[in-house]
């Protein structure tokens, strides 16, 4: 679809006939003379004048028509072309501005099952069920004059209405490459640098709740060697995850990814991509907690250290993912140094490893530019007709620990394992199904849980 000018532009060669038309109009109406005829004193000059004052005229409609020509051109240039690629898009044939109007939704349902432990501790019944949003966002992104980009991204669950990503960012810069303002996700870990729409399962893991999450800040992004390397780093000041609590008491952070692919095949089927992120947060004297539930939105929180005063923390995460067509593995280790004496100097951890292989013949799409995992495409969306199909199938399969106890500090220690089965209709459309068994290895108390999701995302 394209949004064009209704003008009709003069064509030198409508102009031409347009010419032709009325010169033979003219030699019509001028009167019939006799070959004997003697044209009267005079004539000749006439003719000779209107034979100019008609060049006159042919050279003023040339450059007229020239300059319409030129305009529509022009015209044309700044024109926008509309159409649809995951979301509705926007492109100037200049290709000087790019405009993209998308928004996702993640609708959960789940029962949890507690042990009598749990239901105790708790005050919670033998069988929980839910139904919640689990996000709802929209969001407009684009590019200006080439070399700036912008997103704005708004929230709307809970009561937690707000930005999550709002920045601007500008290109090509000499070494830098990309600098972006405003307010992102710190450049830490592949399982939180992939979109939640992404992921292989309805949650990130346990050990997500130690990485460091959306920040307002700057930092710079740079990929390598035909983007067979990436690398990024910033400072941000750190606030919760809708860009408030900006006050004199805010602390402030330190991150750093880089990340390599030592094997690529042409077709990104198969690869295998390292990285390893570092963090450095400035609490100074600053209450914290960390408290998280097994890979679910529903149910009690099983390991919590309560609120505590730490001065900084030191963030460590190594990662891996090896895809192998269908097949793929991935996994991570986090480790947190808190600086804080008199609890002992206390470290957290946490770590998953999971895999996942789809039934339908496809692989898991990755962004060499970003060193992140993608949208999926099914080989052939779900429908009716010629050329549809049933989308494509996905199992998977993670196992996750959390240890927040060390020094004076025991938040306790929880592992999970979880089940998936994923099915993507299109690009645009996901249904989830997973299963949870959490455990709170040091004491008593597990659960069950089975939940649901609808995701639409574009």
């Amino acid at each position: 679809m394209r949004i064009i000018s209704q003008k009709r532009v003069a064509t030198p060669g409508y102009v031409a006939f347009c010419m032709s038309f009325v010169l033979f109009s003219l030699f019509l109406a001028l009167p019939a003379a006799s070959a004997d005829e003697v044209p009267p004193l005079g004539a000749s000059a006439d003719l000779t004048q209107a034979a100019t004052t008609k060049e006159v005229a042919a050279e003023s409609s040339t450059e007229k028509s020239a300059v319409k020509k030129k305009k529509s051109k022009k015209g044309k240039k700044n024109d926008f072309r509309v159409y649809w690629k995951n979301g509705v898009r926007f492109r100037s044939n200049s290709k000087n501005f790019r405009f993209r109007i998308g928004g996702s939704m993640q609708l959960d349902a789940g029962i949890l099952t507690p042990s009598k432990a749990l239901q105790q501790e708790f005050d919670i019944d033998s069988l929980q069920n839910n139904v919640r949003f689990r996000r709802a966002r929209l969001k407009v992104e684009g590019t200006l004059y080439k070399i700036f980009d912008f997103k704005f991204q708004y929230g709307f669950v809970d009561g937690k209405d707000g930005f999550r990503d709002m920045y601007v960012a500008v290109k090509k810069v000499p070494l830098l490459q990309r600098i972006q303002v405003g307010q992102f996700k710190e450049p830490f870990s592949l399982e939180r640098m992939t979109s939640s729409n992404n992921v292989t399962f309805m949650e990130r893991s346990l050990q997500s709740r130690l990485e460091p999450r959306r920040n307002p800040g700057i930092a710079a992004f740079m990929h390598f060697f035909d983007k067979r390397m990436t690398a990024a780093a910033g400072a941000f000041r750190i606030v919760d995850d809708l860009g408030d609590t900006f006050d004199s008491g805010s602390s402030y952070s330190l991150a750093a990814r880089v990340t390599g692919l030592p094997w690529y095949d042409k077709k990104g089927e198969q690869f295998l991509h390292l990285g390893l992120s570092y963090a450095f947060d400035f609490h100074n004297g600053d209450e914290i907690r960390v408290r998280q539930r097994p890979s679910t939105q529903f149910g009690p929180r099983l390991v919590d250290t309560g609120k505590f005063i730490t001065n900084d923390i030191t963030y460590l995460d190594p990662e891996i993912a090896l895809v192998l067509g269908p097949l793929s593995f991935q996994a991570e280790y986090l480790h947190a140094f808190l600086n804080q004496q008199y609890i002992g100097d206390p470290q957290f951890s946490g770590w998953y490893v999971e895999t996942s292989y789809f039934l339908t013949g496809e692989h898991r799409p990755y962004n060499r530019k970003k060193a992140k995992f993608k949208r999926l495409k099914p080989i052939n969306d779900f429908g009716w007709g010629d050329g549809s199909g049933w989308g494509a199938f996905q199992v998977a399969a993670r196992f996750s620990q959390l240890d927040l106890n060390s020094g004076d500090i025991e938040g306790g220690r929880m592992e999970d394992v979880t089940l998936g089965l994923n099915w993507y209709l299109n690009p645009a459309v996901r249904v989830m199904f997973n299963y949870v068994y959490g455990d709170r290895i040091d004491e008593p108390g597990t659960e069950n849980v089975y939940q649901m999701r609808f995701q639409t995302a574009f």
